[in-house]
């Protein structure tokens, strides 16, 4: 007769899972494209023929444009950026389950781990990710994988070096896919030579941190490799780059987030003002005040370890705040990284046996309503395009870049200029390695010397011109960047390439007239 009840409550989680999974997708889906997308789809189309960093730039770190091409390989679809978007759905999925698990083993309540994940899934900020084909959604989901794995670790005494390895394999794939992870490596250093205390430090080093060292090692190969292969390149494209970028910022006058004071209220004003985040600020701060102000037991709970748990929670919290806020400018996406975190802390805080559990309890389970009164609306409102792909963003691109592609048939061999590179190589043509970042490194381009725009394979405002003179493209994509787009369409305005007729999802399209009979 119990046999019901308790296949209910295994299966529920599955059942909320697969729920979500479909919410997520839709959302996914239906959302506009974001111009950093470009860069991230268009690498993993390149990587065909071409080698990072050194044919082309990539200001990121290697690893989602090799993720991306082996998506492309498996699925055999030309509908590249329809790709992408899946494979955030399924990071962001991945996350949620790596927290509700990381909940469960601390809580043993598959309620409030349930509220836990659903408090990452329906988070504005990590929604705004998941709409993207970029790299924040899938280190989150990493990060989270070398959290659970390495807190594991300390209750598998018998596999402790297995997890420990496969912890910083995480982590250390997670760095190579945005740097920005890279701020966590020494939180998970310190904790390393911290726990278990009651080993000697000599042992402790050869059972935890020798096997997490040697994973982060295992992960961070590949991107060794490039940085091996095309040093100067890779050093600017992960670090330059991004230097030159907040001077350029400087020089155009971006109006906030470049100072300390620019941060702080960007922080107060952008991040903690969006309400979900609100609601988990608010939550972990009233946890954390009722754990003070009780004196809760350190090792309160049904299992061992739930102190851990907390304390390395709370090391990556303040690491991954610090590290959103460093970059010049600051934006809301970068705080992904945190979010998990701060949930489970508000998580962690409903442990049984700690004398603040059940108002803590009733805090988790209010802040997830209050996350799913704001946010499930809007997810929900995309819920029909499940059905119906024709609603698909990434479907209606790849329409219009068909488009483009027929336009540009009679035009004869050659590249597209643009700096939307997506519409190009979703239509299947060819562009310039040059401009494959989109609008980033090109924009930055008249800071760096001819010999530096050489070195990392780059152009600028004042030289593509020169750089579409020697090598005439095919057709030139313009009409999503603004003023920088200007000397694209002034060249193919002076070289007489006809503005071509046709629905191209918004962007002018102008191609070379074909030769004439000879």
């Amino acid at each position: 007769m119990r046999q019901g009840p308790r296949l209910v409550a295994a299966l529920a989680p599955a059942a909320a899972l697969v729920l979500a999974g479909c919410l997520v997708f839709t959302s996914a889906m239906t959302a506009a494209p974001d111009h950093d997308e470009n860069m991230y789809v268009t690498a993993g189309v390149l990587l065909d023929d071409l080698s990072m960093y050194s044919d082309f730039a990539f200001l990121q770190m290697p690893y989602l444009p090799w993720l991306y091409r082996t998506a492309f390989a498996l699925t055999g679809t030309t509908s590249t950026y329809l790709v992408g978007r899946i494979v955030t759905v399924l990071f962001a999925l991945v996350a949620a389950v790596a927290l509700y698990l990381a909940g469960l083993r601390v809580t043993g309540s598959r309620l409030a781990a349930l509220c836990g994940a659903a408090l990452l899934l329906l988070n504005e900020l990590v929604i705004r990710a998941v709409h993207e084909a970029s790299n924040h959604v899938a280190p989150m989901a990493l990060g989270l994988l070398a959290f659970l794995l390495f807190t594991a670790a300390f209750r598998e005494d018998s596999s402790r070096r297995v997890l420990l390895l496969l912890s910083g394999i995480a982590i250390g794939v997670a760095v190579g896919t945005r740097l920005t992870y890279a701020a966590l490596l020494p939180v998970y250093a310190i904790a390393s030579s911290m726990w278990p205390s009651h080993v000697a430090r000599g042992a402790r080093f050869k059972a935890v941190a020798l096997p997490w060292v040697a994973g982060t090692i295992v992960g961070l190969l590949p991107a060794a490799w490039y940085l091996v292969r095309a040093p100067g390149a890779f050093v600017f494209d992960n670090l330059g780059y991004h230097l030159a970028n907040a001077e350029w910022r400087r020089l155009t006058g971006f109006p906030h987030a470049m100072t300390l004071e620019g941060k702080a209220t960007f922080l107060v004003t952008d991040v903690l003002a969006v309400p979900t985040v609100l609601v988990l600020a608010v939550g972990a701060a009233v946890a954390l005040g009722l754990a003070v102000v009780m004196r809760a037991d350190r090792e309160a709970g049904p299992e061992p370890g739930g102190h851990r748990e907390r304390v390395l929670a709370a090391m990556l919290l303040a690491a991954s705040t610090l590290v959103a806020l460093a970059p010049s400018p600051v934006f809301a996406k970068y705080f992904t990284v945190p979010i998990p975190y701060l949930i489970l802390l508000v998580v962690y805080a409903t442990r049984p046996g700690s004398p603040h559990a059940p108002a803590a309890g009733t805090l988790l389970i209010a802040a997830a309503s209050i996350s799913l009164g704001l946010g499930g609306p809007r997810v929900l409102a995309t819920s029909r395009a499940l059905v119906s792909p024709s609603r698909w963003v990434p479907l209606d691109v790849h329409a219009k870049a068909a488009n483009i592609a027929a336009a540009v048939a009679a035009a004869g061999p050659g590249k597209v200029a643009t700096l939307t590179p997506l519409l190009a190589v979703e239509a299947g043509l060819p562009v310039y390695p040059e401009l494959a970042s989109g609008p980033f490194l090109y924009r930055v381009g008249d800071l760096l010397t001819p010999e530096q725009r050489a070195r990392v394979r780059g152009t600028s405002p004042s030289t593509v011109g020169d750089l579409l003179r020697g090598d005439p493209p095919s057709a030139v994509l313009v009409g999503f960047e603004g003023e920088l787009d200007a000397p694209l369409e002034a060249f193919a305005r002076r070289s007489g390439y006809v503005k071509a007729d046709g629905d191209f999802w918004g962007a002018t399209l102008y191609v070379r007239t074909p030769p004439g009979p000879s």
